[in-house]
């Protein structure tokens, strides 16, 4: 079998778990603000949390394109679900690409979900897309609080960036030896519990300044990719109220303002669909990740809320109502235009990459 027919039926099964189990029980874990341990359990049984994992370590060993478009599939059912995905699986590769093979059985585990690991990025006082954060790492120490860690008081495992002796660094820490404090409470992205952690605790080094990049693109690549989901799954509900709701004796979508929204998110959101998938395909680039994961951040989180916006303009008084969907679409969106970043931010560091290289030819 042909890995393109591997992966498309691949893809398939991660659609039929989306619109199967995770679409239609959305709004209950949002208003409960819990994915539920039960639904942990079948992402690690189903191999979501291996999926960026090498095979050699354990894991299903994804290419980049097809572990971000089953991203994309899983934000279209419940962007929560895919958040927690993501920071597990920034962690797990950066893991398995970095340590000794004396720790391949923690990799193992974080393949097969047996642990959950996430990431401590940040601070109050730091700009997480500057390399300075206020925690520090030194002589094996980590110490320093991080704020709004996703699953905080659930990982096993978390990879923390902190400043070390000379310069930044990644280092990894036992959520058990963590303070885990209070749980933030956001306005969208409900269902994924955010928590502040205290750490005084050992810590291992996993690498410095290239793990900080390189774990700091695998994470905002995999938002870029959430945001995806969100925008189509607006630009879906949107096409389905137009077509069904009428006025004047006709359908929404028959009206040219309408059609024209429509044509709009459609155009935007393919955009930001490529500019993902090119992203992802170079990923492996060293010299060009950051800078294409940020603009991929960019872009995609930026449709992803033009395209939530323009669907509850579309639905009307009832877009703004908890009743209908693309509420929770424009919350998440939105919580997606600032996690691991704000535009604002990221166009700092695509602008810094492309001036060094510039000064350097």
């Amino acid at each position: 079998m042909s890995a393109a027919t591997d992966n498309a039926e691949l893809l398939e099964l991660a659609r039929e778990f989306a619109e199967g189990e995770l679409a239609p029980h959305e709004a209950a874990r949002d208003a409960k603000r819990e994915l539920g341990d039960d639904l942990i359990r079948t992402l690690a049984e189903m191999g979501f949390f291996g999926m960026a994992v090498p095979e050699e370590a354990g894991g299903l060993g994804l290419d980049p394109v097809t572990f971000h478009e089953v991203l994309a599939i899983l934000a279209e059912a419940d962007p929560s679900v895919a958040l927690v995905v993501v920071e597990h699986a920034a962690a797990a590769a950066t893991l398995a690409d970095l340590v000794s093979e004396d720790a391949h059985d923690l990799v193992a585990g974080l393949a097969m979900g047996d642990v959950l690991a996430t990431t401590a990025i940040l601070e109050t006082g730091a700009d997480e897309t500057t390399h300075a954060p206020v925690t520090t790492f030194e002589n094996g120490r980590l110490t320093g609080v991080k704020r709004s860690v996703v699953f905080g008081a659930h990982a096993g495992t978390m990879l923390v960036v902190a400043a070390g002796p000379d310069g930044p660094v990644v280092a990894s820490a036992s959520g058990d030896d963590a303070g885990v404090g209070d749980r933030t409470r956001t306005m969208g992205l409900s269902a994924v519990e955010m928590v502040d952690v205290d750490f005084d605790c050992h810590g291992d080094l996993i690498g410095g300044v290239g793990a900080v990049e390189q774990l700091g693109a695998r994470r905002r690549l995999g938002f870029a990719a959430i945001s995806v989901g969100v925008a189509r799954s607006s630009l879906a509900h949107a096409i389905r109220y137009s077509e069904e709701r009428a006025q004047f004796g006709r359908t929404l979508s028959r009206f040219d303002a309408v059609a024209a929204k429509l044509a709009d998110v459609a155009a935007r959101t393919a955009a930001a669909e490529a500019l993902v998938r090119d992203s992802a395909a170079g990923l492996g680039s060293v010299a060009t990740a950051a800078r294409r994961a940020a603009a991929a951040k960019i872009i995609a989180s930026e449709t992803a809320m033009f395209a939530a916006d323009e669907a509850v303009q579309i639905f009307g008084g009832y877009g703004y109502m908890r009743d209908y969907p693309v509420e929770k679409r424009m919350r998440d969106a939105k919580g997606l235009e600032v996690i691991g970043g704000t535009s604002e931010a990221l166009r700092r560091v695509v602008s810094r990459e492309l001036l060094a290289a510039a000064r350097a030819s």
